[in-house]
Formats: structure tokens, C-alpha cells, sequence
């Protein structure tokens, strides 16, 4: 969708409301789209429900420790 003000990226939205549906944050599902799209294989978060949200899809997850 284009307009003259506004553009998107409708599969990254998709992917964002996906995630969110699914407990998560729809930037974390905006940012895990995007890393594959470039070419990524692990999304590296904090967020431990992000993690499992990753995972339950089948991909690769690397958790970070805060401390």
C-alpha cells in the first residue's frame, strides 16, 4: 500500500501483528522478519517470550543474558 504520505511494508506489518497475536511485541516480530529477509538465521533477544515465540515457528533463538 502507497500513499503520499505514507508507506508500508505489508508483509513486516503482517509479520509484527503475527507476533503480537502471539504474546510478543510487534517490533520484536517487525525486527525477526526484517534479520531474515537480509539474510539472517538467529534472532538474538532478551526477551524470553520472544525466544519462545521465535522457536515455536521453528527458528533459531539466541537468548541473551542481561547480567
Amino acid at each position: 500500500m502507497s500513499v503520499k504520505t505514507v508507506a508500508l511494508d505489508r508483509a513486516a506489518v503482517e509479520a509484527g501483528l503475527t507476533f503480537l497475536e502471539a504474546g510478543g511485541d510487534f517490533a520484536d516480530g517487525v525486527i525477526e522478519f526484517e534479520g531474515r529477509k537480509l539474510g539472517g538465521d538467529t534472532f538474538a533477544t532478551f526477551d524470553k517470550r520472544a525466544a519462545s515465540i521465535v522457536r515455536a515457528k521453528g527458528r533459531e533463538c539466541l537468548l541473551l543474558d542481561a547480567d
